[in-house]
């Protein structure tokens, strides 16, 4: 929250949602805020909201402070020489004036700015609750998420409507940046969001996940749970793209057994030996340096493996780099943690 704050600078330019709230109502302000961080311009333009006074209740809003400065001025007078029941007459109307201020705070700053493709749109809160004990910023914050504006889920039939309909594949770090930037596109509560829908999508058949090989959108993982990590290298791919890539997986595994087969007694089949029971691997041991950008290539490897042994482990080895201790408590632990990982 940015209170009565002019200097689109000082507004940051990140992936959390932003109110700044107005001073007065200021169409030009309000356009720079969105566009503009200073002299360049905004890159995450589509997670700022701009909260907007009414000057069609201004008046009301300084009738209450007025009284409130003036029995505060009396209260704490010294040489006013109050009986008790005035003093008491006093403490009983502050209070009075105390509980409705911010009701008509309230109804004075009740017109939300929104981002659009062509600038922005308004929206009213209307009418505050009476007795509801939200604060101001919790009480937009549900309002923007009744509207639409803001969304906690993302449905992953959205997903596939929107990006998979007319193309066969579609980056998720092009769609999360998407969202950030792009006044009008969805707006996410939080990046997990994304994840979520797009690892429940996976999950469900609706896509697959993969990444782009030689031009050609390759399909690692298609009904099955899979790692979301919204990369320039990771897709949602089209699942008629994933059904028929996985029939021609299985046809291909079909032929090579069906070669590997080495049939003994002349031509009676009545013992087969397959070649990988006498070259059968019982563990497995790989060590390689990780090149930098080829994490989701991992996704398909460890996933196949996970299908030939019960026990995966993998062990991380990071150098010639820094990571503070709260980094990685908060970045690396608490995300295993979510994930249901003990390190």
């Amino acid at each position: 929250v940015y209170i009565w704050e002019e200097k689109t600078s000082n507004i940051t330019d990140d992936e959390n949602l932003k109110l700044v709230i107005l001073k007065k109502d200021n169409k030009d302000l309000i356009n720079d805020i969105i566009k503009k961080k200073g002299q360049s311009p905004r890159t995450k333009s589509n997670t700022v909201f701009c909260l907007i006074p009414s000057e069609f209740d201004r008046t009301n809003l300084v009738t209450f402070l007025k009284k409130k400065i003036a029995y505060e001025l009396i209260e704490k007078a010294p040489n006013l020489n109050l009986s008790f029941d005035q003093k008491k007459e006093i403490r009983k109307e502050l209070q009075k004036v105390d509980s409705n201020l911010y009701e008509a705070l309230r109804k004075y700053y009740r017109i939300v700015a929104i981002p659009t493709k062509d600038g922005f749109k308004e929206i009213d809160l209307g009418v505050p609750t009476y007795g509801d004990s939200k604060s101001f910023n919790e009480e937009i914050y549900e309002k923007l998420l009744s509207e639409g504006e803001i969304l906690e889920k993302v449905a992953p039939i959205v997903l596939k409507t929107k990006y998979l309909i007319k193309n066969d594949y579609a980056s998720t770090a092009a769609i999360y940046q998407s969202s950030l930037s792009t006044p009008g596109e969805f707006r996410l509560s939080q990046r997990s969001v994304l994840e979520s829908s797009i690892r429940n999508g996976v999950v469900q058949g609706i896509f697959g996940l993969g990444e782009l090989l030689e031009d050609k959108p390759v399909c690692h993982a298609f009904k099955q749970s899979a790692d979301i990590y919204l990369n320039t290298s990771e897709l949602i791919i089209k699942d008629s793209i994933c059904i028929e890539q996985k029939k021609q997986l299985e046809s291909k595994e079909v032929i090579q057994q069906t070669k590997e087969e080495i049939t003994l007694n002349g031509n009676e089949p009545d013992i087969i030996i397959h070649p990988e029971i006498k070259d059968l691997l019982n563990s497995l041991i790989l060590k390689f340096n990780l090149p930098k950008g080829k994490v989701s290539s991992l996704m398909g490897i460890l996933s196949y493996l996970q299908t030939k042994f019960d026990n995966l482990q993998i062990e991380i080895k990071a150098t010639e780099g820094k990571l503070t201790k709260q980094e990685f408590e908060d970045k690396i632990e608490e995300a295993f943690r979510q994930i249901g990982i003990k390190l």
